[in-house]
């Protein structure tokens, strides 16, 4: 499907504010609302459906405006799935460990509302892996061409998502985190390692269909105010940011190599899955939810 500049950047950035604004206008009508929030049932429904509202239902109304097919948006083969399943299962091993090595009972993982929360972290990563594709897709399309080597860009890329992670680690432990809380950091930078080898990104590539995407997603989870209220609460929701952004390189690198979405999808799926071992202790990375 082509698309001419100015509606690729329209969708972009549509897509994009609803994604960076919507959590903030969602957190004011809490305050605003508390009544309607402190219901339970509602309360459960919001953790729910708020993540595809704020995530993906534009990227896919946006598709069915220009007549696309919500199909394309997980195309490739079972192969594809199974790499991208491996790439987010780098991370989850990390957080499995982390968890065994601090005694998480396991009869506290699917109890209470954490199963509710689960659910909610399954539906944003699904969301989020949609969103990823759409922006990449747009990119191609929305911004002025500056060619320079794909390898260079997701290499240059890669290094500040992964160097970030790392840094907001270790600043996490020295306020007192668990020093195994490495290991889901170790499986992050081994993802974007990984995907490296089985994706290699070869030829020229676009500045900005590499990093608009990237700033967009981490943007996301990134609570820059926090910074003049809270260092620490700054640093974990740069640590989110990071890991967030690192999934969407993978989805840049999987359709510059012509993998197909379903490389993203499984990604999603191994990420979402093992964000449920964060619910229950403070070794892994802590994966936002609205």
């Amino acid at each position: 499907m082509y698309l001419n500049a100015d509606d690729a950047r329209s969708d972009f950035f549509l897509a994009a504010a609803v994604y960076v604004i919507g959590p903030a206008l969602l957190a004011l009508a809490r305050q605003a609302l508390p009544v309607i929030f402190d219901v339970t049932l509602i309360d459960w429904l919001i953790i729910i459906t708020a993540p595809f509202l704020l995530t993906a239902a534009m990227p896919l109304y946006l598709m069915r405006y220009r007549e696309e097919s919500w199909s394309g948006l997980f195309g490739g083969s079972s192969s594809a799935l199974a790499t991208g399943l491996t790439l987010g299962g780098l991370v989850a091993v990390g957080n499995a460990i982390a968890a065994v090595l601090v005694g998480v009972p396991v009869g506290e993982v699917l109890t209470g509302t954490r199963i509710v929360v689960w659910v909610g972290l399954l539906v944003q990563w699904g969301s989020l892996a949609i969103l990823a594709i759409f922006l990449v897709r747009r990119g191609e399309y929305a911004f002025r061409v500056i060619d320079e080597p794909q390898s260079e860009l997701v290499r240059k890329a890669g290094y500040a998502c992964v160097g970030t992670a790392g840094v907001t680690t270790v600043l996490l432990l020295l306020a007192d985190r668990p020093l195994v809380s490495v290991l889901p950091a170790a499986g992050l930078i081994g993802m974007f390692f990984l995907a490296e080898q089985r994706m290699p990104q070869e030829g020229p590539g676009e500045r900005w269909w590499v990093y608009a995407p990237l700033i967009t997603l981490a943007l996301g989870p990134l609570e820059i105010f926090a910074l003049f209220f809270g260092g620490a609460n700054f640093v974990a929701s740069a640590q989110q940011a990071a890991i967030v952004a690192t999934f969407g390189l993978v989805a840049v690198m999987a359709l510059h190599a012509r993998r197909g979405g379903k490389v993203v999808l499984g990604a999603a799926i191994a990420l979402g899955v093992s964000s449920l071992l964060g619910l229950v202790n403070q070794t892994g990375f802590a994966v936002f939810a609205v």
